[in-house]
């Protein structure tokens, strides 16, 4: 169905259980769990003979993946859509273990195969680890392990039964949902991926809330639940508020997964082809290259937010007012986030958190007679521009460069030592701690994705050249 509730349709049609549907990354296929091969489809729950199949988003060319002793299910894609983790076990024992897939050879290696009930594995974003639930310390809860199986931990333990744990898609933290049978009580838990800040979403006493997915960038929470009178699809905000009904049908619903298909690539750049400065959009190509806004302002550094649905940039509307502006990725629903109103007249270089929640940027506290850059702090704000804090406050010029992936860091430049240097701080502002040496210029700090490494500018030869060096200074080349 459609991410409204509309067009609901069918893919399998047998007279057997078929469940548990999960998307592939790229769209195009679909694995899930059936009791078709079992001697008593649909009336073998719950010691059915489950195998994992594969089909076609379509629901065209569906075949069998698996035929161990026993039962397979709970299966889960690696980010690559080569692989699958999913649970083995045999039919009413005690003790389950998880497995890896080559969905082209169809080879299979165990990952966790021991004395104890492993299952509801989920590969994390960037296919570094695993996370699932366990009984290896008495009852079920959420624990991490690498892809190779080694380096299990324990994340959650809510003193209930813990189960099926999704990663967020920026890897920083884990929804499940936590029971206790036979007791009717299951609510929807988050978790920071280190173990720390959980949180009882749903608070549903006497009600079903289970099974929950991260969509929408991480904005949201996708769930079965039964608190209409029978099981239909929900979807939530990632802090629990706005539950709304999707599926809405007499029928109980479950099991849902959620596919978003990849946005067209855009690039979003500055030009003053219009004899003025502009953000203009262009496609991946090069091809439809048009103005985001029409504006008779100088627009300039525009910043994507994580999800691709949200442009920041700053505005010229005089050289005694730079303002931070906040578009659609369509350049609609404009909005001005800075302002004279604030004490922050002078504000430029947006950028945004890993998470959106977030955009820091330099501001010019004092800029008598106009905004030149000659004292600049930084300081960050919500993404709707509230609640905005200073992070430095020194007689220097400090430019933001970049968030660590967990957010936990900010990296910058500053000339606060004399010539300017790369530094980091805690997300906070606490504990600046400089990362170059005072012997040449170092700045434009770009760091990589995974947050390991800095790609900066540098002069310590001579010339200004590219360097890279450790996330915490160390071995630059």
């Amino acid at each position: 169905m459609n991410p409204d509730g509309s067009g609901q349709v069918p893919l399998t049609d047998n007279d057997a259980d078929d469940v548990a549907p999960v998307w592939s990354p790229d769209g195009t296929r679909i694995v899930f769990e059936s009791d078709r091969d079992d001697p008593r489809p649909r009336l073998c729950f719950p010691r059915c003979n489950y195998n994992l199949y594969l089909m076609n988003a379509d629901g065209s060319h569906q075949r069998r993946l698996t035929d161990l002793p026993g039962a397979e299910w709970h299966a889960s894609w690696s980010p690559d859509g080569q692989s699958l983790v999913f649970t083995v076990g045999d039919i009413g024992s005690a003790t389950a273990g998880i497995y890896r897939m080559d969905i082209e050879s169809g080879g299979m290696q165990p990952l966790l195969v021991d004395d104890f009930f492993n299952n509801g594995a989920d590969w994390s974003p960037d296919g570094s680890r695993i996370a699932f639930n366990s009984d290896r310390d008495g009852d079920l809860d959420i624990y991490v392990m690498d892809a190779d199986g080694s380096n299990v931990r324990q994340i959650a333990d809510t003193g209930l039964d813990d189960y099926f744990p999704d990663w967020s898609p920026d890897g920083l933290r884990l929804t499940f949902f936590a029971c206790r049978f036979p007791a009717i009580r299951q609510d929807i838990y988050v978790v920071n991926a280190n173990g720390s800040g959980l949180v009882d979403l749903t608070h549903t006493p006497g009600i079903v809330d289970e099974d929950p997915l991260w969509v929408a960038g991480g904005s949201q929470i996708l769930f079965q639940s039964d608190r209409d009178g029978n099981f239909e699809i929900y979807i939530m905000n990632a802090d629990g508020s706005g539950a709304r009904n999707l599926s809405q049908d007499p029928g109980p619903d479950y099991w849902p997964d959620w596919w978003t298909p990849p946005p067209a690539t855009q690039i979003a750049f500055v030009t003053d082809r219009d004899r003025h400065t502009q953000v203009y959009l262009m496609n991946g190509d090069g091809s439809a290259q048009r103005p985001l806004l029409a504006s008779n302002y100088d627009d300039y550094a525009p910043s994507w937010s994580p999800d691709g649905t949200q442009l920041a940039f700053y505005r010229h509307f005089s050289w005694q007012s730079w303002a931070i502006m906040l578009s659609d990725a369509d350049g609609g629903n404009l909005r001005q986030l800075t302002g004279e109103a604030d004490g922050l007249t002078c504000s430029f270089g947006p950028l945004w958190s890993p998470d959106g929640t977030q955009i820091a940027f330099i501001v010019e506290p004092d800029p008598r007679p106009t905004c030149e850059i000659k004292h600049t702090e930084i300081a960050v704000m919500d993404a709707d521009g509230g609640d905005v804090r200073f992070l430095t406050a020194n007689d220097s010029n400090e430019l933001v460069a970049g968030w660590s992936p967990d957010m936990t860091r900010i990296y910058f430049t500053s000339d606060r030592d004399g010539e300017y240097q790369i530094y980091v701080m805690d997300a906070d502002g606490a504990n600046p701690q400089r990362l170059t040496e005072l012997t040449s210029i170092n700045s434009m700090p770009s760091l990589s994705p995974d947050g390991r490494f800095i790609a900066f500018v540098s002069d310590r030869d001579g010339n200004d050249e590219i360097y890279v060096m450790d996330a915490d200074g160390a071995h630059p080349t």
